[in-house]
């Protein structure tokens, strides 16, 4: 994620209005010689493999840009412009492009923060004080308490049940484990809920 905020940085210098970064104060460059660089700068940004190729032909047609519009020739070369445009154009849907992909990162960002919140959430409250779900615990008097595995069912589900539609993976349906009752609390469609049904009769003649 490190490159891709680089190449933004780069591109999203750029001030409004296609005015450059920076200047050049470089002796002007033949027609041709700007003609080229244009062109093999375009073409390594379109067909660059690696998020450092594309930066580095990224930075080469923000320089030339830079130089097309400090030319003393600029002002009064429709050529020139010509160029600039094209260029300010690549560099314009470079950047679109680049502010979709960051705004996609802080969204699945986000939704990971949010799964791994709810996991924790469903540990402490299945493992009844902290205590890992599924952990055997003696009470007063001796007696042991049947082994809670209903965080791990919770996950088995998510992970067997279309796991597409969970909340944990961005759907729409949720699940949770209330250690108290010993209850799953499942929002989702009712074939799903039928499906679940069938799943959990299963789960319980196995245990048997």
């Amino acid at each position: 994620m490190g490159t891709t905020i680089l190449l933004a940085a780069i591109v999203l210098a750029a001030p409004p209005g296609g005015e450059p970064a920076n200047s050049s104060e470089a002796a002007p460059k033949g027609y041709h010689e700007y003609s080229r660089e244009m062109k093999t700068s375009l073409r390594a940004e379109a067909k660059a493999k690696t998020q450092l190729d594309r930066g580095n032909a990224i930075l080469a047609l923000t320089n030339l840009y830079a130089q097309l519009r400090t030319d003393e020739r600029f002002e009064s070369s429709e050529v020139l412009q010509s160029m600039k445009n094209k260029i300010w154009a690549r560099l314009t849907h470079v950047r679109d492009d680049l502010e979709r992909t960051l705004a996609r990162q802080r969204e699945a960002e986000k939704r990971e923060a949010k799964r791994k919140e709810k996991s924790r959430s469903r540990a402490n409250s299945s493992g009844g004080g902290g205590k890992p779900a599924g952990e055997a615990r003696v009470v007063r008097g001796g007696r042991a308490i049947i082994p809670d595995f209903g965080q791990a069912l919770v996950d088995l589900i998510e992970r067997t049940i279309a796991p597409g539609k969970w909340d944990t993976n961005g759907g729409p349906f949720s699940i949770v484990y209330f250690a108290p009752r010993r209850a799953l609390v499942v929002r989702a469609t009712g074939e799903l809920h039928h499906n679940l049904n069938g799943v959990l009769k299963a789960v319980r003649a196995a245990g048997r």
